[in-house]
């Protein structure tokens, strides 16, 4: 028997998904890319000045972190719109608009499975929430703050933990792990449901076009929820996925029974470093959702004690302060991660010790622990459907543009295969890298000009 969710305060209509895992369609049809543009076949679309010998060219951006803020500010300096040369950003959210130049950026877009903007009494209820939240808690930004995918999916996970720990009337690791399978449930911005099998979340998926306050408009969506998967079949192209890892061990057991009042759980995301830029907004979604499960009884009579840790953008110290949350502090679940590589620093430990990590940031897929719930996007609820709308409005060269790390890397590794199966020339895409906290693209954006030109 499948649970429905309740969320504190959301007003929740309390109905099941449609039987196939497609609801209806989320919101209006396609739009076009460029605020001003209509939808276009491929065969029609009007010639802008990206339009080179090989046609016209955009950049699929993975940069993660604070390198965000310089890589559009020179893209604008260097005179390229998105008229010129799209950007569809796989990591940049509202979040992260609050620290950039937003003018001279509308029009670009990105592709999440949730946005601010989505007109539901739910959402506006989650919003108005937040911003009160980080407001009266004296947050930075206070009512200034917005929400985003990956402050969405953080909020949720607390409450997945919950209704699976209520299902199983345990805190036991397997018995909640069991639980969570098939949860299906109504999340600030829609429907959403636990893959019964994959560790996944099936979720919508939207296009969204930056506005100048920093918003996106919304022009494409998905046909309801797209059903995660967890390996890339362009590239195990044999149909052949490898078995999850972890999971119970034989001689270590996954009892939690926290004694007294309350139960401990473990936030583990950067406040300091180059990517406190976006993990402070997820630990102060976590603590939220936290206050209003406590404010309406808790879970199986206990109040939850956060127990917040800084792993501040060091990714060997993620695997520490991992190992403290599960051994000193004695949690019963974890909250946290950003980036892969800070996730893949810490997941030995979540194994070693059959523990629960919920991640709530889109990710590159490759990879499926039964230690891990991925409450983000699997490759082919971001990354496939981003490529796909950028060729349906007739872009036909692509920039592959990421942060240097596992993220980036895999994920171009998975959008260059689904762009070579669609007949993409290879010599229409460039795939280039940088560090972390990378801050001078003058280079980078020039001769992603000179592409677009040729």
């Amino acid at each position: 028997m499948k649970r429905v969710m309740q969320w504190a305060g959301l007003g929740v209509l309390g109905l099941s998904l449609a039987v196939s895992g497609c609801g209806p369609a989320a919101t209006e049809k396609p739009k076009g890319s460029g605020e001003s543009k209509k939808s276009a076949s491929a065969g029609d679309v009007k010639k802008t000045s990206s339009t080179g010998g090989g046609g016209k060219a955009c950049v699929m951006s993975t940069i993660n972190g604070d390198s965000n803020v310089p890589f559009y500010k020179e893209f604008a300096n260097q005179g390229l719109t998105a008229d010129d040369c799209p950007i569809m950003a796989f990591s940049v959210a509202e979040d992260e608009l609050r620290a950039m130049d937003v003018p001279p950026l509308v029009g670009h877009l990105a592709c999440w499975n949730y946005f601010q903007s989505i007109d539901t009494p739910e959402n506006k209820k989650f919003v108005k929430d937040f911003k009160e939240y980080c407001a009266k808690n004296n947050l930075p930004g206070g009512a200034d703050r917005v929400t985003d995918d990956p402050i969405e999916a953080a909020y949720f996970g607390v409450y997945v933990w919950k209704a699976a720990a209520e299902k199983a009337k345990s805190f036991d690791v397997d018995k909640v792990r069991a639980a969570v399978y098939g949860l299906e449930f109504d999340a600030p911005g829609g429907k959403k449901k636990m893959d019964p099998k994959n560790q996944h979340t099936w979720k919508p998926v939207f296009i969204g076009e930056i506005k100048k306050d920093g918003q996106f408009k919304i022009i494409n969506s998905s046909d309801g929820l797209v059903a995660p998967d967890s390996y890339s079949k362009y590239l195990h192209t044999d149909g052949k996925f490898p078995p999850p890892t972890g999971g119970p061990k034989e001689g270590k057991t996954s009892e939690s029974s926290p004694e007294g009042k309350t139960v401990k759980i473990g936030v583990l995301h950067s406040l300091t470093g180059t990517m406190a830029i976006s993990e402070i907004s997820l630990r102060d979604a976590v603590l939220m959702a936290v206050g209003e499960i406590n404010a309406a009884g808790g879970v199986l009579g206990k109040q939850i004690e956060p127990v917040v840790v800084d792993p501040a953008s060091d990714w060997p110290l993620f695997n520490q302060k991992a190992k403290e949350l599960i051994t000193v502090h004695k949690v019963a679940v974890t909250f946290g991660c950003w980036t892969s590589v800070s996730r893949k620093s810490c997941l030995p430990v979540f194994e070693e010790y059959n523990q629960l990590l919920f991640y709530p940031v889109q990710y590159e897929g490759e990879e499926q622990s039964l230690n891990v719930f991925y409450t983000g996007a699997a490759p082919n609820q971001q990354l496939i459907p981003a490529a796909e709308y950028m060729m349906k409005q007739g872009y036909t060269k692509f920039y592959l543009l990421g942060t240097d790390y596992v993220f980036p890397r895999t994920a171009n590794k998975v959008l260059k295969a689904y762009l070579l199966y669609k007949g993409v020339p290879e010599a229409n895409i460039e795939e280039e890298y940088t560090p972390f906290h990378h801050q001078d693209y003058q280079t980078i954006v020039g001769k992603i000009k000179k592409f677009a030109a040729k």
